[in-house]
């Protein structure tokens, strides 16, 4: 059944207690895609806006290559997946003031990384530097995930992108999965991430970057639950 025309027959009590249940519980790479629910009708917006917040600027649309939402459950919406170097080149100013502190967990393509060591007379206009400066980036991150993108998926994985190909896939569903390396070039870049923050833990300890704290490295992929 995809339509239920007797909705808006039923008891004003239990229509709110549907939309109260239709919130979901479960965490989901920032940013989520559109919910339908904000747009549905009055009642189902404000239910969902007292768990929903807006996270991100209206100019956070242009930025990615599919349709967002501007809203996030901050107490369960830790991370966010930058899958397009072009948003590195906003600093991100889309974020909405006070809210870059919420951003704990940078997922982070594995493309992003792969470029030189960082050259400390270079680091003011080196993307993977000004992702952690604090005035550019997102000050706050305590763990950053390289997500391979050519890493061959284990048979068990497969069969459930299978199974997720055969139903409407909803992409508020994507997690990361810790993974190991597939290609030999996967370590390589991990190394090339702990090259990067080489010159940041010596500027740190200089002094000259005081908010610094190196993040925990993870490699991982894209599954769905």
């Amino acid at each position: 059944m995809s339509t239920f025309t007797l909705f808006p027959l039923l008891a004003g009590e239990l229509q709110l207690r549907i939309w109260e249940l239709s919130v979901s519980d479960k965490p989901a790479l920032l940013p989520r895609r559109p919910m339908g629910a904000l747009a549905a009708c009055r009642d189902s917006r404000t239910i969902h806006l007292k768990v929903y917040t807006r996270l991100f600027k209206d100019t956070a649309r242009s930025l990615f290559e599919y349709p967002i939402s501007l809203y996030a459950n901050t107490a369960l919406d830790s991370t966010l997946f930058l899958d397009n170097e072009s948003i590195l080149l906003k600093n991100f100013d889309w974020i909405e003031p006070g809210f870059k502190n919420t951003i704990k967990h940078l997922a982070v393509e594995d493309a992003f990384w792969r470029q030189p060591e960082p050259r400390p007379e270079l680091l003011q206009n080196d993307l993977r530097f000004k992702l952690f400066h604090p005035n550019t980036g997102v000050e706050g991150t305590t763990v950053l995930s390289v997500v391979l993108t050519s890493t061959v998926y284990p048979a068990a994985a497969q069969e459930q992108l299978k199974d997720v190909g055969e139903r409407k896939l909803d992409l508020n569903d994507r997690r990361l999965a810790i993974c190991e390396a597939t290609y030999p070039e996967d370590p390589l870049i991990m190394e090339n991430v702990r090259e990067t923050f080489g010159p940041l833990n010596e500027m740190h300890q200089a002094g000259y970057f005081d908010a610094w704290v190196e993040p925990e490295l993870r490699m991982t992929r894209i599954a769905y639950d």
